[in-house]
């Protein structure tokens, strides 16, 4: 889905050194926020459970899991699904779901994001769920006994000073903008 989608950064003067460091720690991020979601964090402790990262590493994504801790307490969403490749074979395309669950009693597709909010996420997300839906139910339009349209699309964006937002989208033409 993310190679088919143009670059977040497309038009930005942003030097490519910057671009592999933000992409780094959004991997490494991703990779702590699994361990902490499923329950093999060792007492929280990133030093114990991720012996082989260098401690520059958990130094940086260090604020962005205390956001992430921060938005599961405030917040309680429940994921039935984590870090799981989605393919439509009906359009040809496959991308990783960050998490599918439910969110303010509604089902939800979340991204988790580290960088900057992108034009490109709602139609990213649009993207997992329409593969999300297909490969659940064999179908297209429904999903579990629900509509697509029953289902939240959100970014959970964290951030440095150890800080959360969230970005519900709505957009009805965010899947075939995709296609």
């Amino acid at each position: 889905v993310t190679t088919v989608l143009p670059p977040p950064f497309i038009s930005a003067d942003i030097p490519e050194e910057n671009l592999k460091s933000a992409s780094r720690r959004g991997s490494l991020v991703h990779e702590a926020t699994f361990l902490m979601d499923n329950g093999t964090m060792e007492d929280g402790s990133l030093e114990q459970s991720l012996p082989s990262w260098a401690p520059e590493d958990i130094e940086v994504i260090r604020p962005y899991l205390t956001g992430y801790q921060r938005f599961m307490e405030d917040t309680a969403p429940t994921y039935t699904l984590m870090e799981s490749v989605v393919c439509s074979h009906r359009h040809g395309y496959a991308g990783r779901l960050d998490r599918a669950g439910e969110y303010d009693g509604r089902p939800t597709i979340f991204d988790i994001k580290t960088g900057p909010l992108s034009l490109t996420e709602p139609i990213q997300l649009s993207a997992y769920l329409y593969a999300y839906a297909e490969e659940q139910s064999g179908g297209w339009k429904q999903l579990q006994g629900r509509s697509i349209g029953d289902y939240q699309r959100i970014s959970i964006h964290l951030t440095k000073e150890g800080n959360y937002s969230i970005h519900r989208w709505e957009g009805k033409d965010d899947f075939e903008n995709f296609l």
